[in-house]
């Protein structure tokens, strides 16, 4: 997998120029020759500009890559939230991006700085992105990744995923993770089998534990305790949305 430095390039995470953006994607029947310049007409931006918002599209699972078509997630949220005012809707959204390693800024900072740093600054952050030097050069890190990590907490403090109140601004440039936060019971479950697909391909079972500690999993980019899981998997069982089973074996449950 080739790594990107750089989401963001520079600009915020807009969900109210995404929402314009898949409009037109969608509605694209009516204007089947719909191209970066015919939408940077549309939305009254440049070509960078929109450039920037097809990434954050493709990288939020939206749209298609390379492709002017909406992937089924942005048809869903199209059909149900198009406007990503949904607490549910930006729960999964924020697993779909971050616990991608592709996107490698947002994945570290969720799944590795936050877990190490009480609170997290540029400058903290910075030697975790050390080890990219050989993949990148150090000029490239030195001047994208402090841009990048400015855009990553503008998305948690400034944008719709404030909204989660998952990440707090305690200061101007230092910032914590809250910890009386509720990630709703359907978006866990859908994060499990996202983390599947993207991580244990062909598994007919996962255990717990791995759901609640292993880098990407549910429970490490929601930041929730392996006990706090298991509520949550316990009240999907009884629901009848999955199966939990135990195996004196290994003494772990899986699901």
């Amino acid at each position: 997998m080739k790594l990107k430095l750089q989401l963001s390039a520079g600009y915020y995470l807009r969900f109210d120029h995404l929402a314009k953006l898949i409009s037109y994607i969608s509605e694209k029947i009516d204007n089947p020759k719909l191209s970066n310049n015919l939408l940077a007409e549309k939305m009254g931006m440049s070509a960078k500009m929109i450039d920037n918002l097809l990434s954050y599209s493709v990288a939020l699972g939206l749209k298609k890559k390379r492709k002017f078509e909406l992937d089924e997630l942005g048809n869903i949220i199209y059909e149900s939230d198009p406007f990503f005012l949904n607490q549910k809707t930006l729960w999964f959204l924020h697993y779909f991006l971050t616990s991608n390693k592709e996107y490698v800024v947002w994945n570290r900072l969720i799944n590795i700085v936050f877990y190490k740093e009480n609170k997290v600054t540029a400058e903290k952050a910075m030697p975790y992105f050390r080890d990219l030097v050989g993949q990148f050069t150090e000029k490239s890190i030195k001047k994208n990744i402090p841009k990048e990590i400015n855009s990553f907490f503008n998305a948690y403090t400034e944008q719709n995923f404030c909204r989660l109140e998952y990440i707090k601004k305690i200061s101007n440039y230092s910032y914590n993770m809250k910890n009386d936060f509720k990630v709703p019971d359907l978006c866990i479950l859908a994060s499990c089998y996202l983390y599947r697909d993207r991580y244990a391909s062909g598994a007919t079972a996962l255990e717990i534990p791995d759901l609640s500690k292993d880098e990407n999993s549910p429970g490490r980019v929601f930041h929730i305790s392996e006990y706090q899981l298991r509520l949550t998997l316990e009240r999907l069982h009884a629901a009848r949305y999955i199966s939990v089973y135990f195996t004196r074996i290994n003494k772990y449950d899986f699901i």
